[in-house]
């Protein structure tokens, strides 16, 4: 244990690499065994997850002055491992607006980032790495010739970084259609609620004209020309069946239909005429047209309510174009982009873009059912 710190940089990247390929594989066996098919679990497209490596550094690093006391090498791993899970996590969603981890639901978290739990267990597997995992790991490093190990680290640095560049510009561009697909759902949820209140004034105007036509409706039929003929006599004529009595009533209506005849309008009656006898008694042609655009709908005045509410009807059917427009533009860009982020984390989440993660989910799945699926 005492020359177990010696190493050279290259030996440390070795155990660094070595280290991030078991947590690779840990994290996709144990999630694919709980999904019921493999998933490349991580924030990467290999096999690779910097964490587990920097956690393994982490616990070799904080755990020397206490080689020898197994209770100091548990709380050091505690300590040690959590702040970096906690730093670790809160970067990574301030920088992607996503979290790969949350422990939310877990009793004793803070921020989700950390639980009580994880910090335990934490402890164990820092006793686990130092006293069982590294001892056969820095074997098999010894038994590598310098030169071959120095090849092979080089090979792993490239390889990672390519890997890391393009996790990185995955995870960049999820950030980027989460924040304008946010910005696009808060959108169209104003300009829906404006078109709401609009919706709401119009319905306000008609009401109140449909109350007034209705009103002005019960007033001219009260001013037409009632026929001389009592319905309720007749009733009781027609019940009593006496044959001239029948006879007398048909003489006497044919008299009333001559009368009601009268009172129409009369064919040969210029237009004008025929319009005063249509229209109430006492209203002029002007008159009546008038009254009818009474309860025509006002655009000039239901702008005007509009405007002083701070609502323009033409600037929300803008904006809701606009808004369309952008929505399109985005769904053509998903189409197009890496699932690897979302895939491979099936717990993802997001806080304060929650709902727009989800609406991404289902845009992905439903490429995926209509076979356009972006570059894994």
């Amino acid at each position: 244990m005492n020359g177990m710190f010696d190493y050279s940089v290259e030996q440390w990247l070795f155990f660094f690499y070595i280290y991030c390929f078991f947590g690779g594989v840990f994290e996709s066996t144990y999630v694919s065994l709980k999904s019921h098919h493999f998933v490349n679990r991580g924030f990467m497209h290999g096999p690779f997850l910097p964490l587990y490596g920097t956690g393994a550094i982490m616990m070799l690093v904080v755990s020397r002055p206490f080689a020898d006391n197994l209770v100091l090498t548990y709380a050091a791993g505690c300590v040690g491992a959590t702040v970096l899970e906690y730093l670790t996590g809160a970067w990574m969603e301030a920088m992607f607006k996503v979290r790969y981890w949350d422990y939310s639901d877990k009793r004793f978290n803070v921020k989700g980032y950390i639980c009580l739990g994880s910090s335990l267990t934490w402890g164990l597997l820092t006793i686990l790495m130092t006293r069982v995992v590294h001892t056969p790991v820095e074997s098999l490093m010894l038994s590598i010739p310098p030169r071959l190990l120095i090849v092979l680290v080089l090979a792993l640095t490239v390889y990672i970084a390519i890997d890391l560049v393009l996790s990185f510009r995955d995870a960049f561009a999820l950030r980027d259609v989460l924040v304008r697909l946010e910005k696009v759902r808060q959108e169209a949820s104003l300009w829906q609620e404006k078109l709401a209140e609009a919706v709401d004034v119009a319905q306000e105007q008609l009401s109140e004209r449909k109350e007034k036509y209705t009103q002005d409706l019960e007033q001219w039929k009260e001013n037409l020309p009632k026929p001389d003929v009592d319905l309720e006599q007749w009733k009781e004529k027609l019940s009593k069946p006496d044959l001239e009595q029948w006879r007398e009533k048909l003489l006497r209506l044919e008299l009333d239909l001559a009368q009601l005849k009268e009172r129409l309008p009369n064919p040969g009656l210029d237009m004008e005429q025929r319009k005063g006898k249509l229209l109430p008694s006492g209203l002029e042609p002007e008159q009546w047209k008038e009254r009818l655009s009474q309860y025509l709908p006002d655009a000039e005045g239901f702008k005007e309510t509009m405007q002083k509410r701070g609502v323009d009807p033409e600037q929300i059917f803008k904006r809701i174009e606009n808004t369309r427009s952008q929505y399109a533009e985005l769904k053509e860009r998903i189409s197009g982009m890496s699932l690897h982020p979302l895939k491979d984390n099936p717990t993802l989440s997001s806080r304060r873009f929650a709902e727009s993660l989800k609406e991404l989910r289902e845009e992905l799945k439903r490429n995926k059912e209509d076979g356009k699926d972006g570059a894994a």
